[in-house]
């Protein structure tokens, strides 16, 4: 509860406060606002790309000012990060899962395929793009519960 809590209160209060600027001023305190030292872990779950695509552009956007991101894939959203393969865009921003993947690892987040998603998929690393790790449970575990981290799940 307490995560959940925080994620809302870190989308809203920058928000909340720049609801009672003139619009320019707003629109620059948000581009301007970091999140350095923040934690931020996001669980795609789903291959539904609208619910998929938010959760990543969530994570590209917190990466780009400055958060610890870490997204982790699985389930049925293991495809997003394979090196080949068709992939559906995300009509709210023309992009594909992989677009976004790239910009988030390319800002510093780091990108993490669950291991036992992989088994029954019988995928292996050199499916996946430069750059994405395949993880064990206990590497999620740590990952999501890790001290102040904001989850979120799509």
């Amino acid at each position: 509860m307490r995560k959940i809590l925080a994620s809302v209160l870190l989308v809203l209060m920058p928000l909340t406060a720049c609801a009672q600027m003139p619009e320019a001023q707003a629109q620059t305190q948000i581009q301007e606002q970091t999140l350095q030292g923040e934690v931020l872990v996001v669980m795609v779950k789903t291959g539904e790309i609208r619910q998929a695509g938010m959760g990543l552009h969530l994570a590209r956007a917190a990466a780009k000012k400055g958060a610890d991101v870490t997204v982790i894939f699985g389930a049925d959203a293991v495809g997003f990060p394979q090196v080949s393969g068709d992939q559906p865009v995300f009509e709210a921003t023309g992009e594909t899962p992989r677009q976004m993947i790239i910009e988030i690892m390319q800002n510093g987040g780091d990108v993490n395929v669950c291991k036992l998603c992989t088994v029954w998929l019988e995928l292996e690393q050199n499916d996946f793009m430069d750059g994405v790790e395949i993880v064990n449970g206990q590497a999620i575990f740590d990952a999501l519960y890790q001290d102040d981290a904001v989850t979120l799940e799509f």
